[in-house]
């Protein structure tokens, strides 16, 4: 397979970032008998909260704002709303039965200064970002080598479990598209508009938001590479939404809201690596507005890329959870 250096630099960019857990994060933790994983409960709360056991000191120090920091970020397109919602407990005021909440974090003083996040420690799915130090000094970095890795996880099981719960409520994947090797979880909230080899658009509506989807894919050669900017993500996806995404008034459409500027970084799905953009999108012709996500990816192989894109109108109306469902629908996708 050709690799130029487009996707070489996107390779080391991705790894820089430091968005995807590597090995040597944590400590080795013991594999357990799939006896003891099928006797675990089932975990408990929602996807997007995490609790946090650590005493108040720790809380309101360096380690409490660096979980703040990189789990509570604002997630960029869902208007002040942040990736996870944190909720820390002293270990005194800790339930034996919240030990089986979904995304669980427990900093703890100790004989020994380790970190690691484990899968499935005390209920089914769970993910544990477990913390002992000796020295307090040490306690910050000690946080800050796990929680990239932590919030990789806890991202990954809300969107399995989104996925999950779709298993009996998808539609087949397009055939047109299916037949050009691209096949993803396509739920049956959507109606399909445009049936394409090359575009497949879905609309879905509910009480108090309207969504839209669409799976693009372009010629994108050797000469493409070399010239690309990441402009060129709105530029296509915006080409697509005036024909394709109309809004309420004749002759109105959707466009890429240029201020605020959307947020593009890179992005890894399976083995494939692109670009990952959010932000708003406004009508022209029309008084609406509301947010996006976009996912793009380069298929070196079959000199193309593949372009995924949801947009949601929900006015008033929090949209962390619509937007995390998209990108579960999008991150479902197969190539070959």
């Amino acid at each position: 397979m050709r690799i130029v250096w487009f996707f070489a630099v996107l390779i080391l960019t991705f790894a820089c970032n430091g968005e995807a857990p590597r090995e040597g994060d944590a400590p080795e933790e013991k594999k357990e008998s799939r006896e003891t994983k099928k006797a675990l409960p089932s975990s408990t709360g929602s996807k997007a909260e995490v609790i946090i056991v650590c005493d108040d000191t720790i809380w309101s120090g360096t380690a409490g704002a660096t979980l703040r920091k990189v789990l509570a970020k604002e997630q960029y397109g869902g208007r002040h709303e942040p990736y996870f919602d944190l909720f820390q407990l002293r270990k005194r005021d800790f339930k034996e039965m919240l030990s089986r909440t979904r995304h669980l974090i427990h900093i703890e003083k100790g004989n020994a200064n380790v970190a690691a996040v484990k899968a499935d420690a005390f209920a089914r799915p769970q993910n544990y970002m477990h913390i002992v130090y000796k020295d307090g000094a040490k306690l910050d970095s000690l946080v800050k080598s796990v929680v990239g890795q932590a919030f990789t996880a806890f991202r990954q099981l809300d969107m399995d479990i989104i996925r999950n719960k779709w298993k009996d409520r998808t539609w087949p994947s397009p055939k047109k598209m299916a037949k050009e090797g691209i096949t993803f979880m396509f739920p049956k909230s959507f109606q399909t508009t445009v049936d394409e080899r090359n575009l497949v658009v879905g609309w879905a509506e509910s009480k108090n938001a309207d969504l839209v989807m669409f799976v693009y894919t372009r010629p994108f050669s050797f000469d493409d590479q070399l010239t690309f900017q990441r402009e060129d993500i709105i530029r296509w996806r915006d080409s697509i939404s005036e024909i394709h995404i109309p809004a309420s008034r004749d002759g109105s459409y959707t466009q890429t809201e240029s201020d605020p500027a959307p947020e593009i970084k890179v992005t890894k799905v399976g083995d494939y690596i692109g670009f990952e953009t959010r932000g708003y999108f406004r009508a022209v012709g029309d008084f609406m507005g509301g947010s996006f996500i976009n996912i793009t990816l380069f298929d070196d192989t079959n000199e193309r890329i593949i372009m995924m894109d949801g947009l949601v109108y929900a006015p008033n109306q929090k949209k962390r959870s619509i937007l995390m469902e998209l990108e579960a629908m999008f991150r479902s996708v197969n190539i070959r």
